[in-house]
């Protein structure tokens, strides 16, 4: 039988080091499991910091193995969290494979076989899967939100603000709020965007250290100015 490989990771910096599976290595580990299986392997698809919520709609190389598809063909994945971390996603999965008389196949095996306590497994592992994104969601809001209400740095750091001492607080970049307060005072004599981009260049420059320009000065300070 002929193995379509599909691997998929949510970051495009996941590796193994960081203590998840990346795509190379998901790859290596379906090449190994279809070696040992006796399947040829006729094409490899990846989806490089691809959400596992997303549908399939969503995911370019996804859409290219339905797309290569034949009947009797083999979809082999590292595991079921490879192809959805959402039970509804990994269903429709399935079912467009059913419909093409396709099967799916994991190194890690929950895939196989299609007795009631073998579909029974799979679907507690989607659930998990899903679980498992839902709560990272829940706590990494939290975890914001506990950062914005110590004033504690997260995300872009925005215009007007900088860095502490010790890298942790956000703290008044004066700089910045000069080029801010001349910005306004630039529009309310109803200077537009690109005049006042140009007045900011003789005296500033951006925070990349470059010229102001129309859009970037609209950009970065119209929500400030």
């Amino acid at each position: 039988m002929n193995a379509l490989i599909y691997a998929r990771t949510s970051s495009k910096h996941q590796t193994r080091e960081s203590g998840a599976i990346g795509i190379d290595s998901q790859i290596d580990s379906c090449r190994s499991f279809c070696e040992e299986s006796g399947l040829t392997i006729s094409a490899i698809y990846s989806d490089e910091g691809v959400s596992g919520s997303k549908p399939i709609y969503q995911r370019p190389g996804f859409i290219e193995l339905m797309a290569d598809l034949s009947r009797g063909d083999v979809v082999i994945a590292y595991d079921r969290s490879r192809l959805g971390r959402d039970m509804m996603v990994v269903l429709t999965i399935e079912n467009e494979l059913l419909r093409k008389g396709c099967s799916i196949s994991t190194v890690d095996g929950t895939s196989e076989g299609n007795s009631p306590e073998q579909v029974l497994v799979r679907r507690m592992m989607d659930s998990i899967h899903q679980y498992q994104r839902e709560a990272l969601a829940v706590k990494t809001k939290l975890a914001l939100l506990k950062l914005k209400k110590e004033g504690k740095r997260y995300g872009t750091i925005p215009y007007g603000k900088k860095l502490d001492a010790d890298s942790l607080l956000l703290v008044d970049n004066d700089i910045e709020l000069d080029v801010i307060a001349k910005a306004r005072e630039y529009r309310a004599a109803g200077s537009t965007w690109k005049v006042v981009a140009e007045m900011l260049n003789v005296f500033s420059t951006n925070r990349a250290g470059r010229p102001w320009t129309l859009h970037n000065a609209y950009q970065v300070l119209r929500a400030r100015g």
